[in-house]
């Protein structure tokens, strides 16, 4: 059985791939979440403010979608981008 946490997530991830950036930020994150999209430098504060970050990404990418693979397929980040985020992981597919 899946953690809550985990549940939470994928189910923000499903959303997200529907298009449904609205559900997908008001289930995934706090209303006063901090993040950082360190790519492209961007930096939300919001609840409002990430959904808008999601939905650049929809725009960009109509066919996008996003999912949480199970715990065996990930591995810890090696690359030079997650040395500010320690334990960030990253997705192997089969």
């Amino acid at each position: 059985m899946e953690s809550k946490n985990i549940a939470t997530l994928r189910a923000a991830h499903e959303a997200f791939s529907a298009h449904d950036c609205a559900r997908s930020a008001l289930i995934g994150v706090e209303p006063h979440v901090k993040f950082i999209d360190h790519g492209r430098g961007i930096s939300v504060s919001s609840r409002e403010e990430f959904q808008s970050w999601l939905e650049g990404h929809v725009a960009t990418s109509s066919a996008m979608v996003s999912s949480v693979p199970q715990a065996s397929s990930q591995i810890p980040c090696k690359q030079p981008s997650c040395a500010s985020a320690p334990g960030t992981l990253a997705t192997m597919r089969p």
